[in-house]
């Protein structure tokens, strides 16, 4: 019989096929943790990996800033151990790269329980990269900013993570957690880029200083990008407008073609006007998921309502987007 109880036991390490199996309480970074003096690293790393668990990745099908380069959470899982409805205990996959057969595993992972609960995962480990640079890019307007990432990618260059934080975020940072991003600049991007063993230097067209005012972060790992959402709880909510209530946030979660975000983030612009909502964004610019971060002041007569509306509408000029 399966003990379900705390199931965040580390089951093995198999360095020669590259892979590990954990239970699915294994916080997404604690595997890494374990892995990284041997070499190697768990790619799948949602925002949250601080906390949430590798069952809690597979069984959503997660992704994370890392999902551009390295795919999402379905493309490291190799196997699966679950306990179906009926209370038999399934394995499907291994250990093997590309087994014969229906992809069942692909199947399971995302399934978010409903086809059965995970007992057990094995994940592909990928080597820890010789070197990680962070390039930072700042732009006048956000316009520029996501023309610049179809732009990027475009050009064959595929950065570990591209991520993108606007104006709002930019000034809630730097007040929240001190990041030294640039003052003033109406979007910021941000390239991690890391390099296989072997090479003396990282991957030179990736971190050419051709983008607009290019510069190191003293924040270079991204934290502030993470952490900018309980500094946004202390805007002004409202539009703006004031008073000593702080500001509730309403965050959204929706992907469109990357060749589209110049025109959502003006349509994301529109819909604050038209609502008297700042609408903040912070998003993994790299594949088009958006993260838009609605900011309202429930202490403000009608601010929740257009709130409410101005999400909606968000959402359906994202279906009309091609959204996923």
């Amino acid at each position: 019989m399966v003990s379900m109880t705390r199931m965040n036991r580390l089951l093995e390490l198999d360095f020669p096929n590259r892979c590990a199996t954990v239970q699915p309480g294994l916080i997404n970074l604690w595997l890494s943790q374990a892995t990284r003096e041997h070499g190697y690293y768990f790619a799948p790393d949602p925002s949250s990996q601080m906390v949430s668990s590798i069952g809690g990745n597979a069984s959503t099908n997660a992704g994370g800033p890392h999902c551009l380069k390295y795919g999402i959470t379905v493309n490291h899982v190799l196997g699966l151990e679950l306990v179906t409805g009926a209370g038999e205990i399934l394995r499907v996959g291994g250990k093997a790269q590309d087994p014969p057969g229906y992809d069942l595993t692909g199947a399971l992972v995302g399934g978010e329980g409903t086809l059965g609960l995970l007992t057990a995962i094995t994940v592909r480990l990928l080597h820890v990269p010789a070197g990680v640079k962070t390039l930072l890019a700042s732009f006048a307007a956000i316009d520029d900013a996501s023309e610049a990432v179809s732009a990027i990618v475009g050009a064959g260059i595929i950065p570990a993570a591209l991520e993108m934080i606007d104006e709002t975020f930019v000034r809630a940072i730097n007040e929240g957690v001190g990041a030294g991003y640039p003052k003033g600049a109406g979007a910021v991007l941000l390239d991690r880029a890391g390099w296989p063993r072997g090479g003396d230097r990282g991957p030179g067209r990736t971190h050419r200083a051709d983008l607009p005012r290019s510069r190191r972060p003293r924040d270079p790992g991204g934290q502030g990008r993470c952490g900018a959402g309980p500094p946004l709880e202390g805007t002004q909510g409202g539009g703006g407008r004031g008073g000593s209530h702080v500001a509730h946030v309403d965050s959204q979660d929706a992907v469109v073609p990357r060749s589209r975000l110049p025109e959502i983030m003006r349509e994301v612009q529109a819909i604050g006007a038209r609502h008297r909502l700042v609408i903040a964004n912070v998003f993994h610019a790299g594949d088009g998921n958006l993260h838009p971060m609605i900011l309202y002041n429930d202490h403000i007569p009608g601010d929740l309502e257009r709130a409410h509306e101005a999400n909606d509408e968000l959402l359906r000029a994202c279906l009309a987007m091609g959204a996923a």
